[in-house]
């Protein structure tokens, strides 16, 4: 009965993240808000996580932000962290190498309680 439970707050955890297996890791769908007062997450909204940034979106300055900000997130290396779609907009798919969505969903979930307590 616990397993059964723990599974469906799993899935309640993943449907909150637009986040997808891909090939051998993950597609994370954002947002990116560039000029930003600082780096961080936001709710997400109808799955797609928000990412508020302080780097201007000139010469791919937000992008590398972007890349750097998820690295240290995750607790990755920036060369498993690669922008797929969305070089020039700010809706852009992450492809999270070697990473599988349950534990991106984690990872967003406690950054989530941690930004409702503080």
């Amino acid at each position: 009965m616990r397993t059964t439970q723990k599974k469906d707050e799993l899935f309640q955890i993943r449907s909150e993240w637009d986040l997808r297996p891909y090939k051998n890791g993950t597609l994370l769908h954002l947002r990116v808000q560039p000029n930003a007062p600082r780096n961080r997450m936001a709710d997400p909204i109808d799955g797609v996580v928000q990412l508020k940034l302080n780097a201007s979106p000139v010469k791919g300055a937000a992008n590398k932000c972007c890349i750097k900000y998820l690295s240290s997130f995750f607790h990755l290396a920036k060369s498993r962290i690669e922008i797929i779609r969305g070089l020039h907009s700010r809706e852009k798919w992450i492809w999270v190498k070697e990473a599988a969505p349950s534990v991106l969903a984690e990872a967003l979930a406690s950054t989530r309680t941690t930004n409702k307590s503080g």
